[in-house]
């Protein structure tokens, strides 16, 4: 049966129901009243139809009742008792329909939701996979290549100055390669691992961090304020990474300072805590906050900083396994400040 012959025959039955109560009404007497049957149809074809027909419905119950209260008053003059009861119950009818509807609209939007998101969540295990399972088959090559040219370059006695800056090229192009892959690696590892939380100190962990940039800096040109004792629960591991991310960064990026100043810190407000992580370096042009976390955005040439572009996705992933938020302040030539928020629920 087609659905629109479907929708008639519910439209016919439900027309003889309404019919067939009415005539039950006529004859059970005035002190049992029939209207709440009236309710069946119009939850019927509300639900089933559609809600115009839920109000055309609606109007054919009220009608019905008020023929009947018509009939058992015995008079020709339409009083305001009568025409009270009358509204309220078409009042009742049409909320009966409209909730029927909002229902099932409710429902299927809930549904629909439901199989979107299953759908999203198979492609992105998917494309996950895929990336996963790319990057790794890249990684193995591009060591080969890294090492075959280290060999030849510790070999290579009789190469020109120009092939020796060739080859020199192909080894670090191969070491950036590798470090994306890396990073490619480390954020599709990130969204699927498990988390363990634990009492950790933010604050050891980012001294902890900074120290391990002691061969790639000189720190000593570094001002760097640490606020102590800021303790949370969270997953120390990827902590440990958020932070080498963000306060590498921070070096990076206040490098050419001419007193260059690195805060960590954290600060109450509306009841949540937010960390932060505030440089005075070069910053970035504002219009670029809105991309800033996506892979492979620079705000920068990779010849003036150097860096894969990965680092402030796998920031993000890990604060958003951490059910947290980021976001970031910046002024050119004047600093960058991270923020961050973490949930250890």
């Amino acid at each position: 049966m087609s659905y629109s012959a479907k929708t008639a025959l519910i439209v016919i039955i439900n027309a003889f129901l309404i019919l067939a109560i009415f005539i039950l009404d006529n004859f059970s007497g005035h002190q049992f009243s029939f209207f709440i049957f009236y309710l069946i149809p119009v939850y019927i074809v509300a639900s089933y139809v559609g809600l115009a027909a839920g109000i055309v419905f609606s109007f054919l119950a009220a009608f019905s009742w008020f023929i009947v209260e018509l009939r058992f008053y015995e008079t020709s003059r339409i009083d305001q008792f009568i025409l009270w009861n009358t509204f309220s119950r078409l009042i009742l009818y049409l909320l009966l329909g409209l909730t029927v509807i909002y229902i099932k609209q409710s429902k299927k939007q809930r549904d629909t939701l439901k199989s979107r998101t299953e759908e999203l969540l198979v492609a992105n295990r998917d494309l996950q996979s895929f990336a996963y399972s790319i990057s790794h088959d890249l990684r193995n090559p591009v060591s080969l290549i890294i090492g075959f040219g280290e060999l030849i370059k510790e070999s290579g006695e009789n190469l020109s100055d120009e092939q020796k800056d060739a080859l020199n090229r192909i080894i670090l192009e191969g070491k950036r390669v590798k470090e994306i892959i890396n990073d490619l690696l480390r954020l599709n590892r990130i969204g699927a691992q498990e988390l363990f939380f634990s009492r950790i100190n933010l604050s050891e962990i980012a001294r902890d961090s900074v120290d391990g940039f002691g061969a790639t800096y000189d720190l000593s040109r570094y001002e760097i304020e640490i606020e102590p004792q800021m303790i949370l629960n969270a997953d120390a591991g990827l902590i440990q990474l958020l932070l080498d991310n963000l306060i590498g960064n921070a070096l990076k990026f206040s490098a050419k300072a001419d007193s260059p100043r690195i805060w960590i810190g954290k600060e109450k407000k509306g009841g949540e805590t937010i960390y932060y992580i505030k440089d005075n370096g070069s910053g970035f042009d504002p219009g670029k906050i809105d991309r800033i976390f996506d892979p492979f955005v620079r705000v920068h040439s990779s010849g003036e900083y150097p860096g894969t572009g990965i680092g402030l996705s796998i920031v993000r992933r890990i604060v958003e396994r951490h059910r947290g938020r980021i976001w970031v302040s910046t002024e050119l030539n004047k600093g960058t400040t991270f923020f961050f928020t973490l949930s250890s629920k």
